[in-house]
């Protein structure tokens, strides 16, 4: 859930969380592409999308300020748009943890294996048995 900072006796703005929240989204913007172009769930971003740009330098992006009576509402669409968000990539979070699963069990793969007369790795020229091949543990 989103913490603001509140000053007493005011509203909380709201404004820096959603900025964040939205600079954090643009980094993994592939990631998150699924959810907005969702038709039932794509909305619940929509909250951030507006604290973001209330107060934008570009005139262009920046939205209607939000009415200060309003403003607990929309902050409360906020946290309901992460909860929306955070089940809608629930099945994603299974099936990684799944998968990741699945590859802890699954045998490490090593190096390839070296024959005995190919040339040795290290880059002396000598035939892998001849040089590094040979080395006993001490």
């Amino acid at each position: 859930m989103p913490i603001f900072t509140q000053f007493e006796n005011e509203v909380p703005q709201g404004n820096q969380w959603a900025h964040g929240f939205m600079r954090g989204l643009s980094m993994r913007h592939g990631a998150w592409q699924e959810l907005m172009d969702d038709e039932e769930c794509g909305g619940c971003l929509i909250p951030m999308m507006a604290f973001d740009h209330e107060h934008d330098p570009d005139p262009e992006l920046r939205t209607r300020p939000i009415a200060p009576e309003k403003r607990m509402d929309f902050l409360a669409y906020m946290g309901l748009g992460l909860l929306r968000a955070y089940e809608y990539f629930k099945p994603h979070r299974q099936r990684e943890a799944q998968e990741f699963a699945q590859r802890q069990g699954e045998p490490q793969s090593r190096s390839p294996k070296i024959g005995r007369k190919e040339p040795c790795p290290c880059g002396s020229g000598k035939k892998y048995n001849r040089c590094c091949g040979n080395m006993t543990v001490q």
